[in-house]
């Protein structure tokens, strides 16, 4: 049977010097119930407590989210059959796990991290199946600080496959990562028939790969402003702002809303300048190259798209609202 007792029990015997510590460095991320017109209840409003909450609150608290973060995740401990079993048995199921994640992120309520938490407090996690590792998706994603994809997603340790660069891109050395990934990580699930016949299967953990850009990426605007200045930007920087040149050049020359993501959809509207929708262009465009470069320079990945095994999605992370924007691929 699975056991996470071990860990809840820690968390409900911290000593208070450690929850002191947990008091100064955690926001407390709380519900409270709106009420419509009409008197009817609406879905909880999350929002983060400014008065003082004592260690036992506090205590209580995190205890709680790991109980939440416990029922959507892969747990602490379980033999490796156990833990394969809890693992998203589809492609659609993977796009489910990170849209609810994502969604607990918008609403402030995020588990995951409270998880990650509890790890670090329990003393007996050398136990804990630290040779387990088989990720359910890929991110590539970009370095900026504000766009860490395990916090995005609302995800734990064990669940994402992830690599970052400056503008999301996918050098070798990524496309090496994600082949990797791709291949290595084995899963094996029972399944039983309307019979009740039994059967194993065993396919590759990884379900998705997911290119990542995002609102305000500083290595797009770079490489657009770099068009207007050739020269401006030298050495490494200028090899990194290159691998965009084509995305920025194609957003200058395009004059179109669909493009403009920040003016529709779930994100706020805004009233951007020409240079500032030109970015904002640009990184749809990147995103939309990236998922390209992954089928064109990697036979792996190549194959294992056709083959059903994978799927490769694009996302827009908006800074503001928080939402992700669905990026096609290039017809």
């Amino acid at each position: 049977m699975l056991n996470r007792s071990g860990s809840l029990a820690r968390l409900e015997n911290l000593d208070e010097e450690r929850v002191k510590v947990l008091h100064t460095t955690v926001p407390i991320v709380c519900a409270s119930e709106r009420s419509s017109s009409d008197g009817a209840t609406q879905e909880p409003e999350y929002h983060t407590k400014g008065e003082e909450r004592s260690p036992n609150e506090l205590m209580d608290d995190i205890a709680t989210r790991f109980k939440e973060w416990a029922k959507h995740n892969i747990p602490l401990k379980g033999t490796e059959q156990e833990l394969d079993q809890l693992l998203p048995m589809s492609i659609e199921a993977a796009k489910v796990r990170l849209k609810e994640g994502n969604q607990r992120f918008i609403n402030g309520s995020v588990t995951g991290f409270f998880a990650n938490i509890a790890l670090s407090l329990d003393a007996g996690r050398q136990t804990q199946n630290i040779d387990y590792q088989k990720p359910w998706a890929c991110v590539v994603a970009c370095s900026d600080s504000r766009v860490a994809p395990e916090v995005i997603f609302d995800t734990g340790l064990r669940d994402l496959f992830v690599t970052r660069i400056a503008g999301n891109l996918a050098d070798s050395l990524v496309l090496g990562s994600l082949e990797y990934a791709v291949t290595k990580f084995k899963k094996t699930v029972v399944v039983e028939d309307d019979d009740g016949v039994q059967e194993k299967i065993t396919d590759g953990s990884v379900k998705l790969i997911v290119v990542l850009g995002h609102q305000e990426c500083g290595a797009i605007k770079a490489a657009c402003d770099a068009l207007d200045h050739p020269g401006h930007v030298q050495g490494n920087v200028g090899e990194l702002v290159k691998q965009v040149f084509d995305s920025a050049n194609r957003a200058k020359h395009v004059d179109d809303i669909a493009y403009d993501f920040l003016t529709y959809g779930e994100a706020p509207p805004r009233h951007l300048s020409f240079r500032d929708k030109a970015v904002q262009r640009a990184v749809y465009f990147n995103v939309q190259n990236v998922m390209a470069d992954l089928e064109a320079k990697s036979e792996t990945i190549r194959n294992a798209r056709q083959a059903g095994q994978i799927e490769i999605v694009g996302y827009i992370f908006d800074l503001d609202s928080r939402h992700l924007i669905k990026v096609p691929h290039k017809d």
